[in-house]
Order: structure tokens, then sequence, then C-alpha cells
């Protein structure tokens, strides 16, 4: 692999120098990349002009380097690191697993009564009501079926959320400020509810309106003009303001999604005519008597919508199940472990998060292409993992790039956006799906609009893969 011999890379980018015909500055050097990739101006390659670019383009079949600019260079890889996150969880766990939610009677029932609490044990699953599962929907509908079926009318008690105490600040290093306020920026959390986002209606004179209703969340009228509003870093507290006469309907991040499972639960079993009288008064308990089981989607149906979608949350969700139970510097530390162990180099690698929405991140070409190539030379269910990947023209992220192009189908791929970022991360393929090529392209800080950077792009790939 590309990471194993520096003279290898050395060749490479020499003789693509002499190729290309450029001047000597025009082309990154690794070695100051690697100390403030930012610096480095990478002067049009192919057309492409950006402070650093990075492409690696392998046929499959031969080994064969296609394209290699700046290939051991770290640069900054917004959402491709989902990639690595779905490669790593691919190859280490059960794609079969499923989170599990156990919702318990804890009191005593009799005459139809329930004195006593109603617990959901959650495991921080991040799709419960999410709109992206729609199959596993329902779950507060659910509790409230159950009770009926046992005969339940009444409840002396409360409804009492259960969750992991591991999973720590929910947005990583390298995550800004300006991202805390909105659904892609929510976070994992150890309870997870409807994506982590709501629907929020701003009034001039009225106060917000959260829908789901988000019991725990705050909202603080400031002074200013037009429509805003802000939330911090792990926070349920937001302040706003709206000048308008219309109001303006925006969905944000959730900062409290437990109160709104809260929430959601008791008015399903109101729904259902079981009075619930909040009651905090000691009860003995026969022992706690499970009521329903919850399941998620399949691992597995995780990756590949989070994947499809770029989901943030549920990248960062998969992130910690390389480590459960432990801290987001114990999964990461897995990461890394795991892919040394496979004889990927992972000198100057820095993943701060699973998502790729940390600015911190530094992945090189090299990395990503030996991650997808360990992932198609050792896995016998890889075409598994590869056609979880949008499709070029077809889905996801890749839904219009190189569509109308002999390459439209032919390219399984995430894609990485972000100010001044434009990265892609997959495999090329034949007619049939199978892949020919191994493709990466890193753009950080390029100067033209991102749809003519991707026109660019577009023929880049076009002229190399055909």
């Amino acid at each position: 692999m590309k990471s194993k011999s520096s003279i290898y890379r050395i060749i490479c980018l020499s003789l693509l120098i002499c190729r290309l015909a450029l001047p000597s500055d025009a082309i990154a050097v690794p070695q100051i990349m690697k100390e403030q990739p930012e610096e480095v101006y990478c002067d049009s390659v192919d057309g492409i002009k950006a402070k650093a670019i990075g492409i690696y383009i392998e046929e499959v079949a031969t080994g064969k380097v296609v394209y290699d600019v700046n290939g051991e260079v770290p640069m900054v890889p917004a959402s491709i690191t989902k990639v690595v996150t779905a490669a790593s969880y691919f190859s280490k766990d059960d794609i079969n697993r499923q989170f599990i939610t156990n919702v318990y009677l804890d009191g005593v029932v009799s005459d139809s009564v329930l004195t006593g609490n109603i617990i959901i044990a959650c495991d921080g699953d991040p799709t419960l009501e999410s709109k992206h599962f729609k199959g596993q929907a329902g779950m507060p509908d659910s509790v409230a079926t159950a009770l009926k079926r046992r005969g339940i009318t009444r409840i002396m008690g409360r409804v009492i959320v259960e969750r992991p105490d591991w999973i720590g600040s929910t947005q990583p290093k390298g995550w800004e400020s300006a991202d805390f306020t909105w659904g892609y920026g929510a976070g994992y959390q150890p309870v997870n509810f409807a994506d982590n986002t709501m629907t929020v209606t701003l009034n001039r004179n009225e106060m917000p309106e959260c829908n789901p209703c988000s019991p725990g969340s705050t909202f603080k009228r400031v002074a200013g003009k037009g429509s805003r509003v802000e939330r911090k870093r792990d926070s349920a507290e937001y302040t706003f303001s709206h000048s308008g006469k219309k109001p303006n309907v925006t969905t944000i991040a959730n900062g409290d999604p437990e109160s709104s499972l809260i929430y959601a639960v008791i008015k399903s079993i109101e729904s259902e005519g079981i009075e619930l009288e909040e009651d905090d008064a000691a009860t003995e308990s026969s022992g706690r008597e499970l009521l329903l089981t919850h399941r998620s989607a399949p691992m597995g149906e995780i990756l590949e919508s989070l994947l499809l979608r770029s989901d943030n949350m549920m990248a960062e969700a998969m992130l910690r199940q390389l480590a459960p139970g432990e801290s987001r510097a114990d999964a990461l530390a897995e990461q890394k472990k795991m892919w040394s162990a496979r004889d990927i180099d992972y000198r100057d690698i820095v993943i701060e998060d699973g998502s790729g929405l940390s600015r911190t991140n530094r992945i090189t070409p090299y990395f990503m292409a030996d991650v997808l190539i360990w992932m198609l030379e050792n896995r016998d269910d890889f075409m598994t993992f590869c056609n979880y990947l949008p499709l070029s023209g077809k889905s996801g992220t890749l839904r219009s790039f190189l569509k109308d192009t002999p390459l439209e189908g032919r390219l399984r791929a995430k894609t990485g956006s972000m100010n001044g970022v434009q990265c892609y991360a997959g495999y090329a393929t034949d007619a049939l799906g199978v892949p020919t090529h191994i493709v990466v392209i890193m753009v950080n800080g390029f100067e033209c609009d991102r749809a003519v950077l991707k026109k660019h792009l577009e023929r880049v790939l076009i002229e190399k893969i055909g």
C-alpha cells in the first residue's frame, strides 16, 4: 500500500511534477503541509486553484496508480471521515446487532393501578422516533398500548428515563459554536429522540413553539432585528430574537431530547385514557416487570442511512460503539489501534470525531485509500459495505454529481463538504457495480464557486477513469 514506502511516494510525486510541467512551487511539499496545511498553495492542478489539493486514483485489478497528487498531505476531510467510522464498525462488530430500549414497571400493580414508576432504560439508541427509520417508529404509543394490555388504568408515579452515563459531552473537539444551534450539530446524547432536532416557530410577541415539545429547553428573548436563534455547546438554553410580523419556522437542534421522550410517552399514555398522577411517594417494589422491549434497526441499516444522508449524530453514535461504555477518547483510540494493527500508517492522522464536523481533523488521501483498499481485499462481505455508499447521479449526497456523464451510476463514494472543503472517497465501478478504481479527492481552500469546482472534478474523473 502507499503508506508503506516513502520512496515510492516521492518517486510518484516527482514523476507527476514532470508530467504536468508545473513550476516547483506549484506542488505542495509534504513536510510543510504536515506542519501548516493551510499555508500551502497548490496552484492550478487540472485547472483547480486551492490551498491544498489531494487526488489519489488506483486501479483495483492491477494496483496501478492512475493519478497521485499530494497523496501524503494531511487535509481537512469533512464528512468522508464517516467512511472511516463506518468501515471501523463494519469490520469490528455485528452489523445485525440492534440497540435495545427496555421499558419496565417498577412498583406494585393492584386493582388496575400501578403505584410506582415507568422506567425507560435507554442504551444510547440514536434512532428513537427518527424520521429516517419509520419501521421502528411509535415507541411512545407502544408503551401506552402495552400498559393498556396489562390492564393498567391509573398510574401513581412518574415516567423516568435511565440513561448511559458514559457518553459525556455531545459535541466533540473542533466543532464550532455556529454548529450547535442547528440539526447537523445536535450531537449524540445519552438519550436521543426524533433525530435530536425540533421545529421551532418564532413569534414577535410570544415564546417559541417547539415540535416535538422539549420541556427541558428554555428560551430567552434578546434584542435584535431580524430572526435568529442560538444555542451554546451541550446546552438546552437558547437565545432568540424575532422582529418580523410573520412567524419564522426553522429546524434546530434539540438540547434536551430526553424531556421530549418523556413528554411523548406521557401524552401517549393519556391518549389511551390512562390516568397519570405524578407521585414521588416511595413504594414497595416486588422487582421490575418488563413491559416492553424496543429494538432499533440493525446496525448495518444505520450505517447505510448515515452514509447516504451524511448524518452527523448517527455517525457519532457508531463511533462510540467501538468502545461501548467508555469515553469518546477511548473509542478513537480503539479505532487508531484497529487500523494500525492492519498495517495502515496512522502517522499525521488526526481524527477527533466520527462525523467529520471537527475542523481539527486531518486525513491524508493515502490513509483514506488504504482503508478503502483494506475493506475491499479483506472482507468477504465487502460488496455490502460498498453498496452502503451513495451512487453518483442517483442517490444521497452524490445524486447530482456526475449525472448525465459516462460515470453516472459508476461511483460509490461519500462526499465531504464544509466552507472551503470538498472531498470524495470511495470506489469507481463497472456497469455491474464491481469496483474498478479506488478514488480519493480532497480539496481545501478552493477559490472558485463550489459548483464550478465540482465540474472540474467531474472532468478529472472522466478523464482518468473513462
